[in-house]
């Protein structure tokens, strides 16, 4: 009995443990169902985020995507504009110079990234400071006109203006510069002023060949008359004769001006160069210069034999350039005509460069070709594949620089008897075969022109004349 009252008490002592083991056992699955479920919750809610974030993600990467493309293109804009665009900071350090600036200053932009705006942008009697000063009244942008050089110190005229680049809350994050290149406009405008000369000179041509060739021709006759009368006479006849010579140079003036008031109409053929050139040496024996000059003829490029022009207008042409070069040398003065082939025409990198020219028997003497060309401008039409380069070089005393501009102005002449139209009918008759006039002179040394006219592949390959 007392065994089995003892065991009772064990049993009775052990029920509460397991009672509590048994509570907490409960309050242990309970607590793991509850953080199961919440875990199963955050799980849930996680993966919600995950997924938000990602739709996120995807919505940012098409933002961003958009925003490269839109920078891209308005990169491409900037890149592909025709005014050249420089962009600068605060401190007027360049941050971009676009495609257009690069080749209008002759300077690769990535060389001068974080450099002054005053090492790329060199101006003529302007300052880079008085562009930004500009900039302070904001509700005005000036172009300011000048010349500025390129790397090559290539001058060019060109329209300069300057505007603040602004963030969303107004304030200036930096600087953008613009520049036009204005030789084209200036060309133009040339161009312009030159046709308004014409039609002028063309009516009154037209009343100077009324009003006075009709009596220049009853003098000029009665002049004969008189000379015929005075026969015996050997004192008086001369006086006769200098009225006739008097009329007939008028008449010359006259037949000249309305020669030059007329319209050129090229009547173009294929012809050999060879043979003009042969002609003007023939002209050249009979030139009437009273005093001695040496002429001389090089054909340097001997590829090319056929031009597509008119024969009689391109004759002309070179033949009033040789008149014009001989009577401008001294006594003993040297001429030569010169053909070659060039490539497209473009500005050159050193503007300064010469380069000498060697004459007919291989020594070199005072000739001097230039390394670039005056009143040029770039710019080939498609189907223009090379230019026949006629070039005239003479070593007189070169043009002065005061009236270099002006050589080319119908009526403009430095010499005692000149007409002043030789020079502007030049360039009315290359200006009409779609060509190009290149002027280098230097005082005490020559001058040299070179006179482009279009050469064309096929005209070389098919042509029969």
């Amino acid at each position: 009995m007392g065994r089995m009252q003892n065991n009772l008490n064990d049993t009775h002592t052990l029920e509460a443990p397991i009672a509590q083991l048994e509570d907490a056992f409960k309050y242990f699955t309970l607590t793991t169902d509850r953080l199961t479920n919440a875990y199963n919750k955050l799980e849930e809610e996680f993966s919600n985020i995950n997924v938000e974030l990602e739709h996120k993600n995807a919505e940012l990467k098409h933002k961003i995507e958009e925003v490269d493309h839109i920078r891209g293109h308005l990169e491409n804009i900037l890149q592909s504009m025709s005014t050249a665009v420089i962009a600068v900071d605060l401190r007027k350090r360049i941050t971009l110079i676009n495609t257009a600036a690069e080749n209008l200053l002759d300077v690769c932009g990535n060389d001068y990234i974080g450099q002054t705006v005053e090492s790329v942008l060199k101006m003529e009697n302007f300052s880079v400071d008085l562009l930004f000063q500009s900039v302070a009244d904001a509700s005005v942008i000036n172009e300011h006109e000048t010349e500025i050089l390129s790397s090559s110190s290539l001058k060019i005229i060109a329209g300069v203006s300057v505007s603040a680049i602004k963030a969303s809350n107004n304030i200036a994050i930096g600087y953008m510069l613009l520049i036009r290149d204005l030789r084209e406009i200036k060309r133009l405008e040339e161009k312009a002023r030159r046709a308004d000369r014409l039609a002028s000179l063309g009516e009154m041509a037209a009343r100077v060949a009324h009003e006075i060739r009709n009596p220049l021709g009853g003098i000029e006759g009665f002049a004969s008359l008189l000379a015929r009368v005075l026969e015996n006479d050997e004192s008086n006849r001369p006086l006769a004769q200098y009225i006739i010579d008097g009329v007939r140079s008028v008449n010359h003036i006259v037949t000249s001006l309305l020669d030059y008031a007329r319209p050129v109409y090229c009547t173009k053929n294929y012809f050999k160069i060879d043979h003009i050139l042969r002609e003007i040496s023939l002209m050249s024996s009979n030139a009437g210069i009273e005093y001695p000059v040496s002429f001389g003829i090089e054909k340097v490029c001997r590829e090319i034999n056929l031009m597509y022009a008119d024969r009689i207008l391109v004759q002309q042409v070179i033949w009033n350039l040789i008149m014009n070069s001989m009577q401008a040398v001294k006594p003993q003065g040297k001429v030569r005509l010169v053909y070659d082939v060039r490539g497209p025409i473009k500005q050159s990198v050193d503007s300064s460069l010469l380069y000498f020219c060697r004459d007919l028997n291989g020594d070199d003497d005072e000739f001097f070709y230039p390394y670039s060309l005056n009143h040029m401008y770039n710019g080939v039409p498609p189907d223009i594949h090379y230019w026949h380069a006629l070039s005239v070089v003479d070593n007189g005393e070169g043009i002065p620089a005061s009236v270099q501009d002006k050589i080319f102005y119908p009526f403009f002449t430095s010499k005692e008897n000149g007409t002043g139209l030789g020079l502007s009918t030049v360039y009315k008759i290359v200006e009409e075969h779609g060509g190009k006039i290149g002027v280098r002179t230097e005082s005490g040394r020559g001058t040299f022109i070179t006179v482009y006219l279009p050469g064309h592949a096929e005209i070389q390959e098919g042509a029969v004349i």
